[in-house]
């Protein structure tokens, strides 16, 4: 158990002793109507190795937190075998036991702060986080067995998390600082970061206070998801005591009274506390990762899990689902209508907090999108435990107006803060390098550039034809240098859009083409007869199909193999999307346009075609100009600058060698 830190094996052997003493803890309870002094001396000795060691690794201290809640999880489990025993005596030691099992946890933060190793804070923040995180879990694992009065004990235990430890509870800069927004994962971050540059508003750091405040914003947090994860506790006949137990949770008040009251004011009281509790729990401050978020998602992972027993492989799902804060939004939902008899805002803070810019634009868009689900969620749901339903549509009315007017104010946010971005000219060349695919020497084959005898890529020159197009009501913030987006990750889009356009160019330059000879048909069979006359009157014949009814009949008709063969269709692989057929030797294509008449011309037509570069890889210049009516969307206008696009004259075979 002594051995050193630095020692390869002290944590494998420290788990397995503790495995050990698991098995231990299980045989104790059983001797509890017997002699309950066993389970007692089980109780201390998990204190007793943190008290013999001189320094602990964390990772040491949470398996030994884990070791003394198990003593808690065995108890709940002889309990519910043992509860239709009738003798006196076993409910007498019980109650006693539970008692000490209280005195003995409810110590444990003491232990945890006399330990100081090299990296206090971090052992510290490790430490309190896990014994909170398992303090909650004392409730749902009684109520996981139905044992109402070990859940007592629990939600008071967790009430009282706070106050046990060695915190005065109030510090000058609670009011100086954004201080709601603390958790005990930023106090180990770097206080250079952008997380502490919003919450300091330029006063200076205490790393004490800054501790102390996350410590008791998470007791806070940490109740009120116990409280959502109980509401959602299927429906059972002691419905009135899931009820006192949110209640009590939300409060702070103990249920075992006590003759004082919460004295760190930390309580939900409001269903604009509710709210704002809701975005500390979805960790919108931080810049990544959202480490905090994460560990109160692992808490509701670890009450799905209650008595999963370590040494058994696989896992053992016992709670009643939930796996995040915002999986539980009809408990949210519930709450808040418990506190809406009438319209609420939020409170001062929290509305200076999301004014002030501390959180982005991207958290604030999923802001809204939460709150607008709360919305719905309230408007679905009907089943309530927490108020008589007597007047519930005045408490929806009253709710959902309230989240609308914040969702307004965000909205609003939104909208100015698009409205005095600045348009990063980094992603607009990124989306001109994007639309330039069509134009490179690796898309050479795409339809119908593949007909052109040449393609050159050439510098601009000052007589070059631009040739532009406009992309209407496009999202100002997609470009804004303040704000990410995945503009640029949509790159094939554009790349397919300026594709199609160039297509639209070629086939408006060949319709304009003049016409050498013009023949009327009436069916596939004149189409067959007047294609393969004329094909062999020149070289290299290719047909562009623009009736969409043509386009029809000839799939139809290669489906008829005797058909084709007698209209003279036949289909090859290995040509583009566009290719339909041949007919006779000549090629058949189809074209985007929807024009009662066909093209019969050479590909010898096709000669050379120029596209102007603006620089490496880059054929497109993109720009953006706001709308008048609203600044918040306008027109993208990319630009491609093309020679003569289409120098069709006919050359000999011969000349192209």
């Amino acid at each position: 158990m002594l051995l050193t830190d630095g020692d390869f094996w002290g944590i494998n052997n420290l788990k397995w002793l503790l495995g050990e003493y698991y098995d231990l803890a299980r045989d104790s309870v059983e001797l509890i109507p017997v002699n309950s002094r066993f389970y007692r001396e089980m109780l201390s000795l998990h204190k007793k190795i943190f008290a013999g060691r001189a320094e602990l690794l964390p990772e040491e201290m949470v398996e030994l937190i884990n070791g003394s809640y198990q003593m808690w999880s065995v108890l709940m489990e002889w309990k519910s075998f043992s509860s239709s025993s009738n003798d006196v005596r076993v409910s007498s030691k019980y109650e006693d036991i539970l008692y000490d099992f209280v005195g003995s946890w409810e110590s444990l933060p003491s232990f945890i702060d006399n330990n100081r190793g090299a990296d206090y804070l971090d052992l510290r923040c490790k430490g309190l986080t896990k014994h909170l995180a398992m303090t909650a879990l004392t409730s749902i694992a009684a109520l996981r067995f139905d044992n109402v009065e070990a859940a007592v004990w629990g939600v008071d235990m967790l009430n009282n998390w706070y106050g046990n430890l060695n915190e005065d509870g109030y510090f000058d800069e609670e009011y100086s600082w954004r201080s709601i927004l603390i958790n005990p994962m930023l106090p180990l971050k770097n206080i250079e970061g952008s997380e502490w540059e919003k919450i300091l508003k330029n006063c200076a750091f205490n790393s004490v206070s800054a501790f102390g405040m996350a410590l008791k914003n998470a007791s806070l947090d940490v109740r009120v998801l116990t409280a959502c994860y109980i509401l959602l506790k299927p429906q059972t006949d002691n419905h009135l005591e899931l009820v006192r137990f949110v209640k009590a949770l939300l409060s702070g008040e103990l249920m075992h009274k006590t003759g004082t009251v919460n004295p760190w004011g930390d309580e939900i009281a409001d269903a604009g506390s509710l709210m704002g509790a809701y975005f500390r729990h979805r960790d919108y401050i931080s810049s990544e990762g959202r480490p905090y978020g994460n560990w109160l998602v692992s808490i509701l992972d670890s009450f799905r899990r209650i008595n999963e027993e370590r040494k058994v492989p696989g896992r053992i799902y016992s709670g009643w689902g939930a796996d995040s804060p915002r999986s539980m939004h009809r408990a949210y939902v519930e709450i808040g209508l418990f506190f809406s008899a009438g319209k609420w805002m939020l409170p001062n803070t929290w509305q200076e907090i999301i004014t002030s810019g501390v959180f982005d634009h991207a958290s604030r868009e999923i802001m809204i999108h939460d709150l607008r689900d709360w919305v719905s969620t309230a408007r679905e749901s009907r089943n309530y435990i927490l108020f008589n339903n007597d007047d519930i549509e005045l408490r929806i009315s009253n709710f959902c107006e309230s989240i609308n007017n914040i969702i307004n104010d965000l909205e609003s946010i939104q909208a100015e803060a698009i409205k005095v971005a600045k348009i990063d000219d980094n992603k607009l060349l990124k989306i001109g390098l994007a639309s330039s695919a069509v134009f490179n020497s690796l898309n050479a084959t795409a339809f119908p550039l593949s007909l052109f005898y040449k393609i050159n890529r050439v510098d601009m020159v000052s007589d070059c034809i631009p040739y532009q197009f406009n992309i209407s009501n496009f999202e100002k913030k997609s470009l804004a240098s303040e704000f990410s987006s995945n503009v640029i990750n949509e790159g094939e889009s554009f790349a397919n859009l300026m594709k199609q356009q160039v297509k639209n160019r070629i086939y408006s330059k060949l319709i304009g083409y003049p016409i050498s000879d013009y023949q009327r048909i009436f069916s596939l069979e004149d189409l067959s007869a007047v294609v393969v006359s004329l094909a062999s009157s020149f070289p290299c014949p290719i047909l562009f199909i623009c009736s969409r009814s043509l386009k029809n009949a000839i799939r139809m008709t290669l489906h008829d193999v005797k058909v084709a063969e007698a209209l003279k269709m036949s289909r090859f692989d290995g040509f583009a999307a566009e290719y339909l057929c041949h007919i006779g030797l000549c090629e058949v294509y189809e074209t985007p346009a929807d024009y009662d008449y066909c093209l019969l011309t050479s590909r010898e037509l096709f000669d050379v075609i120029d596209f102007y570069q603006i620089d490496q890889d880059r054929f497109v210049d993109v720009s953006f100009t706001e709308s008048v009516e609203s600044p918040n969307v306008g027109e993208l206008i990319p630009t491609a600058n093309f020679g003569q696009l289409t120098n069709i004259h006919f050359l000999p075979q011969s000349a192209r060698g």
